[in-house]
């Protein structure tokens, strides 16, 4: 964990996670598969 020393940088941050939580990390609602293996199963 980091400190925050700016809302840029809080921003910055925020989006790193975002795209780690949204498209890398296993999801058990898909059957502990990343978002991203979904797409390309569905496609």
């Amino acid at each position: 964990m980091s400190v925050i020393l700016s809302l840029a940088q809080a921003r910055e941050e925020l989006a790193a996670w975002r795209d780690d939580y949204n498209r890398r990390r296993l999801h058990s609602t898909l059957g502990y598969i990343t978002p991203e293996q979904a797409e390309l199963r569905a496609a």
